[in-house]
């Protein structure tokens, strides 16, 4: 019998489709580091969110494992080279919560365009700060995406519904040569968001390719898309605030380490750009709370997936990529 461990917390659906075809399930989405390192050699497979991390050492005790799952995008969580040297397959869902990201994308960023959460709190403590809380509209702004997949996509269709100029960066218009995300290198075929589905997506949103250089100077807004790699680490710092012209309001629902949490702070400070909009952070929980008194951030705690409909649909998409593995389905 097929023997899967869950570390993290998965929506239940996806679980009973295991169940019903016959493999057994340990649902143990409270272990830590530790006590997964005395079991899982026990198991022919692992089911995480971004809770558990897969290191190496991990890996080297699992002397039965055949597949890694990361139920959502993103595989900054697990040794994928280790995991590779040693035969085990690794992927995720990165189709399931795309939808859900992309509008909390665009959440974050009326929120700080129009200093909702800002006036949420001053009216809770019974001020009316209507002369102070002047925003901008965002039809005729410029949106700039930096990684132009399966949510930047969803992000740019939604932008431009609302009036928005897009300007795009990403390593498949860019640099040729790169790959643009190391979860396509091991997801399975039909989840790689191919060079001509990207073509279309940019015509039909009227955007435009530009330099990375030129979409930190042009854009009003700029939005993060891309996975986190050694490449990507602090994508966005001192340097990078430097070349922003238009102050923009920056977003980040990707990764936290895309961006100098320091440097971000300075930027805020000193008026380099004009707002933030964070769900993730470099360290989550995180430990610095400085960044969250300033009035033109607007945060969250890593909820870009944390809807009904992308969890069910993630963990119904990882059941049927683990049946698939094992010629279950």
């Amino acid at each position: 019998m097929v023997r899967v461990l869950v570390c993290d917390r998965v929506h239940e659906e996806g679980l009973k489709l295991l169940e019903k075809a016959g493999v057994e399930v340990d649902f143990k989405p409270s272990l830590n580091h530790d006590e997964l390192k005395k079991i899982i050699g026990e198991y022919d497979g692992v089911v995480v969110r971004s809770r558990t991390k897969i290191t190496g050492d991990l890996l080297k005790k699992a002397s039965n494992l055949k597949f890694i799952c990361r139920v959502g995008v993103g595989l900054d969580n697990i040794d994928v080279g280790t995991a590779r040297k040693l035969g085990v397959k690794v992927f995720c869902t990165p189709k399931a919560t795309s939808q859900s990201v992309a509008e909390l994308t665009i959440g974050l960023i009326l929120a700080v365009a129009r200093k909702i959460t800002w006036a949420d709190q001053t009216m809770k403590k019974g001020l009316w700060e209507k002369n102070v809380l002047t925003g901008f509209q965002l039809s005729g702004k410029t949106l700039g995406i930096i990684g132009f997949g399966r949510i930047g996509i969803k992000v740019a269709k939604i932008a431009r519904a609302m009036g928005m100029n897009i300007l795009v960066y990403d390593v498949v218009f860019n640099q040729k040569t790169e790959k643009v995300c190391l979860d396509e290198e091991v997801s399975e075929n039909e989840d790689i968001i191919r060079n001509e589905e990207r073509v279309k997506a940019l015509s039909e949103v009227e955007g435009k390719i530009v330099s990375f250089e030129e979409l930190l100077a042009q854009s009003d807004i700029i939005s993060l898309h891309v996975p986190l790699t050694e490449k990507t680490r602090h994508l966005i710092g001192k340097k990078e605030f430097s070349l922003m012209k238009k102050k923009p309001i920056l977003i980040n629902t990707a990764r936290g380490g895309l961006i100098d949490e320091k440097a971000l702070y300075e930027a805020l400070k000193t008026g380099k750009i004009s707002g933030a909009g964070l769900d993730v952070y470099e360290v989550e929980p995180p430990k610095n709370l400085e960044i969250f008194s300033l009035p033109n951030v607007v945060c969250t705690p890593h909820i870009g997936a944390q809807t009904e409909e992308a969890q069910k649909e993630a963990s119904i998409q990882m059941a049927e990529k683990i049946l698939r593995f094992f010629g279950k389905k």
